[in-house]
């Protein structure tokens, strides 16, 4: 299965203290040009003291790196929520859950 791949990776190199991968390829049915038989559109929450200190675009570089995002051919496309855990309490206390 691509997800379960997918989290053994980022707990290996980034140890998360908070880490859901959702497959949301569902929601493009019908888009055939995206979804080329395995290709997934995934939604990854991710919370690191690895990203402590990062940028936005480190983080993302980061996770692409790990996740071979371009070569690899299991994910079409992934929306990626990447916090410290400082950011993360923040996040809770000020957003719905159900927009986090």
């Amino acid at each position: 299965m691509p997800g379960q791949n997918i989290l053994q990776i980022l707990e290996k190199l980034f140890s998360p203290t908070v880490l859901k991968l959702t497959d949301e390829s569902h929601k493009h049915v019908g888009h055939p040009e995206t979804m080329k038989n395995r290709e997934k559109l995934l939604d990854l929450l991710i919370v690191s003291k690895e990203f402590e200190g990062k940028s936005l675009m480190e983080r993302h570089s980061a996770l692409y790196a790990a996740l071979k995002i371009g070569k690899n051919e299991e994910i079409h496309g992934i929306t990626i929520r990447a916090h410290s855990p400082a950011e993360w309490e923040k996040t809770k206390k000020t957003k719905r859950p159900d927009k986090i």
